[in-house]
Parts: C-alpha cells; sequence; structure tokens
C-alpha cells in the first residue's frame, strides 16, 4: 500500500511537472511572440506614428524665426541687386545675414536649432508638412 501511495504521488508530481513545464513553455511562447520587434499589444506598428525629432513649440519658433529671415530677406535683397560692385553685394550680403542670425534669435531659437530643424525639414516629410501647417496658419493670423 506504500510503494502504490508513493508511485501514485511520482505519478501526481510528473504529470503536475509536465503540465507546469507545458504551461510555462506555451506562456513563454506567447511572451516572446508579444516582443517581437514591431509587435505591441494590440496596436498596429504601422499605424503608430514615431516622434518627431522636434517639439511643437521648436516647430513653431523655427516657423516664426524663418518668417522673420524672409522679411529681412525681401527688404535686403532689391539693395543687394543694386550694388555698385560684387564687393558691395557682399558686405550687404554679410549684413543682411547678421540682422537674419539676430531675427531668429529674436524669436527665441537659437541659429543652431534653426539650421538643424531646416536640414530636418529638407529630408523628413512629416517635419516638412508640419512646418508647412504652421507657415499657412500664422500667415493667416497675419492677414
Amino acid at each position: 500500500m506504500r510503494v502504490m501511495r508513493a508511485i501514485e504521488r511520482r505519478r501526481f508530481a510528473a504529470a503536475f511537472l509536465l503540465t507546469g513545464a507545458a504551461a510555462l513553455m506555451f506562456s513563454a511562447s506567447l511572451h516572446a511572440q508579444a516582443l517581437e520587434p514591431g509587435q505591441w499589444y494590440g496596436v498596429d506598428p504601422a499605424r503608430v506614428e514615431p516622434e518627431l525629432p522636434y517639439s511643437e513649440g521648436e516647430l513653431k519658433l523655427f516657423v516664426r524665426a524663418g518668417l522673420a529671415a524672409l522679411r529681412i530677406d525681401s527688404e535686403w535683397r532689391p539693395r543687394i541687386r543694386r550694388a555698385a560692385t560684387p564687393v558691395q553685394a557682399g558686405e550687404l550680403e554679410r549684413q543682411a545675414r547678421s540682422e537674419m542670425m539676430r531675427a531668429v534669435e529674436a524669436a527665441g531659437i537659437s541659429v543652431e536649432t534653426y539650421n538643424r530643424i531646416n536640414e530636418t525639414a529638407a529630408t523628413n516629410p512629416r517635419v516638412r508638412a508640419r512646418v508647412k501647417r504652421y507657415r499657412q496658419a500664422f500667415a493667416r493670423k497675419a492677414e
């Protein structure tokens, strides 16, 4: 009788361990599937937009600074064209560039950040679209 109980306990323990091991393997395979690259819990990764490299505030400052720089450029461009010599045109361009840099910084953004965002907008369609949207919004406000 003791031998039978010992055998039954071992069978029960073995069955319990096998069931536990099977459950762990199943759980581990589900866990591994859930953590595969590109798979998120119930979210289609193709529909999730990655974050923009710049904040909304930085992009708005970029647009304001760009509009200020465009105004300055439109003021200086005729003077530069009317310059008597290439040396005079170069000096006028330097003055215009300096004034644009001051305007960018006065808008609340560094020239370095302005240039980085400008380069990113040239290559990143999402950033370019956001900049275009802000530019249109600022143009409507100015009207």
